[in-house]
């Protein structure tokens, strides 16, 4: 009988270090878990980078159109500066 308890304790202790090792892989889980929380979605990022790119598209569009029209407001005041020049310069003489 002795080698019968023998064999039922190596087999006890198999199932525990069997218990301990699933254990050991439920925390470890439960660590990914806990990380995985800070992480967002790839989908939520593929969306949020378009977002940002037709943003972008659209605030250079606008720099393009301000730009543009500053330049026609550049020239005009030149312009109306130039004539009233003349205009001065005219009465004077």
């Amino acid at each position: 009988m002795d080698i019968g308890n023998t064999t039922h304790d190596h087999g006890s202790e198999k199932l525990d270090n069997l218990i301990g090792l699933v254990e050991k892989l439920l925390d470890k889980v439960a660590a990914v878990d806990e990380k995985m929380k800070d992480k967002c979605d790839v989908e939520t990022v593929k969306r949020l980078e378009t977002r940002i790119g037709t943003l972008e598209d659209r605030a250079l569009q606008t720099e393009q159109d301000i730009g543009s029209k500053l330049s026609s407001l550049e020239l005009k005041m030149q312009q109306q500066l130039d004539d009233k020049v003349s205009t001065i310069q005219v009465n004077r003489v």
